[in-house]
């Protein structure tokens, strides 16, 4: 059994109880990864994490979520999954009011919203970014790549949000109809008042119900925006900072109120 030490990291703040625990640290200064995967060759500075990326190759997910059907390799995946059914957001952003499910979307949230630190940058301009994702995102505007495609009709976008928006296009609409009578008709059949003929939908009659909470509502619409907050689903992303929205409205006063009209034109070429 290893003796309980007091040791510390000499490049960094960090203090650990344990000499091992210290050496698997050290390996994230020293950048090495002893454990390699002999499927596809992705090193791993810890034997868990080899573990847990293997699964990737098996397609193994023995943890099922009772809310919906998504599955997990690990418990620990599924234990975070769960918290956006459930609303659970413990780990709270110092700089701002952001709440996360996880350590790790935390940490994404604070380097992509508040770090100043730009690593990535474009070759083609002077655009700099804090993610590999946002710079390859980035360069589809060069590119010219219009990877998202319409199953409908084609209309293809470089955009994930675009298509969403876009797909909205082709549902059906409810129409509201009016048939009335006319007064020659009103004369021919002596008729003392108009006909008149309504079709509308009505939002007091509250007959779709959540199945998580029991909240209800007068539209489905309704319901799937509510279902959103318990999914942690935000389809509306802005094009400038990649923040998430579960509506077009708030995302619109997000665009206004944080972001200048030339960051905006900028970012949607």
């Amino acid at each position: 059994m290893a003796s309980e030490i007091s040791a510390e990291c000499t490049r960094c703040d960090n203090v650990f109880s344990r000499a091992d625990s210290l050496r698997i640290h050290m390996r994230t200064h020293t950048g090495k990864k002893p454990y390699v995967c002999s499927t596809c060759g992705k090193g791993f500075r810890q034997i868990i994490s080899l573990k847990t990326h293997t699964l990737a190759h098996t397609g193994e997910t023995p943890y099922a979520c009772k809310f919906c059907d998504r599955a997990y390799a690990l418990r620990g995946e599924l234990k975070i999954h769960v918290r956006t059914h459930n609303g659970e957001r413990p780990y709270v952003c110092e700089f701002c009011d952001y709440e996360a499910t996880s350590s790790s979307a935390l940490q994404k949230h604070v380097k992509r919203v508040h770090s100043k630190e730009k690593p990535f940058q474009c070759t083609l301009c002077e655009y700099r970014c804090t993610e590999r994702v946002k710079l390859n995102r980035h360069m589809k505007i060069h590119s010219g790549e219009k990877i998202h495609q319409c199953s409908s009709c084609g209309w293809s976008t470089k955009w994930k949000h675009s298509l969403q928006r876009h797909l909205s296009s082709h549902k059906p609409k409810i129409r509201v109809s009016w048939t009335l009578s006319s007064q020659k008709a009103k004369r021919q059949t002596g008729a003392s008042q108009s006909a008149k003929t309504v079709t509308k939908r009505s939002g007091t009659t509250k007959t779709h119900k959540c199945v998580l909470c029991g909240k209800a509502f007068g539209r489905k619409g309704r319901l799937e925006v509510h279902n959103r907050k318990h999914a942690g689903a935000k389809p509306y992303r802005c094009v400038v900072c990649e923040r998430g929205f579960r509506r077009a409205r708030r995302l619109r006063e997000h665009l206004i109120s944080q972001h200048s009209s030339a960051d905006r034109t900028t970012a949607s070429l």
